[in-house]
């Protein structure tokens, strides 16, 4: 009897274990998945945008902050603006192809975040952008032997966290520019 209990206790176990994965949490939407970008429409995923949770019972000010980065898959690569920050490209704005050695210190790839105040979270998403309507990207993509340089607009609903990809564009000169 006592190996039975054990036996069905397992299952729930597991069950509890799987709510705990699922990124949901009350009073606010965010997609539970992460999101993949293809931004040159070759069937690859480039960009994944991977959402986490933060909570700390020890900090009460700031008990807990849901953020989305961007993650870089299959050898691409984002390109920070001089800032350092991922979203603050704007219109009209060159993106250079990068030297030879690229300088991979850490920046920040965060593009969406939402905080808990003590008593309630943010009502919309924030995010970090120059602009609080246009969102762009620019990227090195290395696709089948080529180095592309691109950039990509992006659609960020403030409501719910959700991104689109509204236009992308690259090339294989030295340079292209936000038009």
């Amino acid at each position: 009897m006592k190996h039975f209990v054990i036996l069905l206790a397992i299952p729930l176990l597991i069950a509890s274990c799987k709510k705990e994965n699922l990124k949901k949490i009350d009073g606010i939407n965010y997609p539970t998945e992460s999101q993949f970008f293809d931004v040159n429409n070759d069937g690859t995923a480039d960009f994944e945008l991977r959402f986490t949770q933060v909570s700390s019972k020890d900090i009460p000010i700031s008990e807990s902050i849901v953020t989305g980065r961007l993650v870089e898959l299959n050898s691409t690569l984002i390109l920070p603006h001089t800032s350092g920050k991922t979203l603050k490209l704007t219109k009209g704005d060159q993106i250079d192809r990068p030297g030879e050695f690229i300088d991979l210190v850490y920046y920040e790839r965060q593009i969406v975040s939402r905080e808990w105040d003590g008593n309630q979270w943010d009502e919309y998403w924030t995010v970090d952008a120059v602009s609080e309507e246009t969102y762009y990207l620019g990227y090195l993509l290395n696709s089948n032997s080529e180095n592309n340089l691109g950039w990509v607009q992006f659609d960020i609903n403030k409501e719910d966290a959700t991104v689109t990809i509204v236009e992308s564009k690259q090339t294989s000169e030295d340079f292209i520019v936000i038009d």
